[in-house]
């Protein structure tokens, strides 16, 4: 018995012992790869010389990476000289060596020129922004309101700061931009009788506008009128605040409701009313038939389904004649 075991479970015929060697191998080759490689190729990428002028331009190109920031305005390098016109000189960026001008002067940003925004170390496409942000109808109100500027490096906004002069915005922009808010007066609003008012009516309504009045009244139509203000908020997707807001205005009459004859009523008719619908109007229609005429509204909680809480929705609508 242990020798059919063995036969059977640790015995592998030709085809099987040929895949596992050449898995075996496979994985072998997969990783003796990168030791390969590096004997093969890095050997021979570090024995190759060095081109020298290549190399001086790298030892530059990291020399003035590390001793500038990005090109705006001078950032880490100290500018100390000046050149004849007055104006100061800054790098324009790392890889550009040529110099830019700029000299500092007392200025206020909501006039300055697209000219002054230049001599004042600017960039061209930066200025372009910030007149046309003031062309709309945009101002400084102080100072520091150049930091929100995108373009010009926090080191030159410092240096900027101490020159800004703002003495227009408080006599012009403030009373044009921000006109005085005249007090809430509120309107008289009247009353209306929830029953027999129109959009027009509805609309007059804290809240309500055409599109409200017209859900309300198709509401009020289809249930044939409201017997209480509280119905109006079963209006389809009207919200409670709103309704909180109306309902000091709203006035119901029951009186001017119009009831359905449940002994002529059809099936179709029943079921159109949204407190009966298809299956209760089939219900009323059938004992109808069954008992014949009802005699008083009552006998509806003869059926079985029609419970004190039904009974209580649709009693304002059915009448009996």
């Amino acid at each position: 018995m242990p020798k059919d075991i063995n036969e059977n479970y640790f015995y592998f015929r030709k085809p099987q012992r040929l895949a596992i060697i050449a898995i075996c191998v496979t994985v072998f080759c997969f990783a003796a790869l990168p030791y390969v490689y590096d004997y093969f190729y890095l050997s021979k990428l570090k024995s190759t010389p060095i081109n020298r002028e290549q190399l001086a331009l790298l030892e530059q190109l990291e020399k003035d990476t590390t001793s500038r920031y990005d090109g705006y305005a001078s950032d880490y390098t100290p500018y100390k000289n000046y050149n004849n016109s007055g104006y100061k000189n800054y790098s324009k960026n790392k890889y550009d060596n040529t110099p830019l001008k700029y000299r500092l002067f007392d200025f206020d940003p909501n006039t300055t020129s697209k000219q002054n925004w230049i001599e004042l170390g600017v960039r061209e496409k930066t200025a372009d922004g910030i007149l046309n942000y003031i062309s709309k109808g945009g101002r400084f109100r102080q100072p520091e309101d150049i930091n929100k500027i995108w373009g010009i490096d926090s080191v030159h906004k410092a240096r900027l700061l101490p020159y800004i002069k703002i003495t227009e915005v408080a006599t012009n922009y403030a009373n044009t931009k921000y006109p005085e808010r005249q007090p809430y007066v509120p309107k008289n609003i009247e009353p209306i009788n929830i029953n027999t008012a129109d959009t027009t009516a509805w609309a007059t309504l804290p809240g309500i506008g055409p599109g409200y009045a017209r859900r309300i009244i198709r509401y009020r139509d289809q249930l044939g009128g409201f017997y209480a203000t509280k119905q109006v908020a079963e209006t389809y997707m009207m919200p409670d605040s709103v309704f909180q807001k109306i309902l000091p205005y709203l006035l119901c009459n029951p009186n001017e409701i119009q009831k359905i004859n449940i002994n002529t009523a059809t099936e179709e008719n029943l079921k159109q009313h949204p407190k009966i619908r298809w299956q209760l109007a089939k219900l009323i229609v059938a004992y109808r038939t069954q008992h014949g005429k009802y005699k008083n509204i009552e006998e509806l909680t003869n059926i079985m389904v029609i419970t004190p809480e039904v009974m209580k929705e649709i009693r304002n609508y059915v009448k009996v004649e």
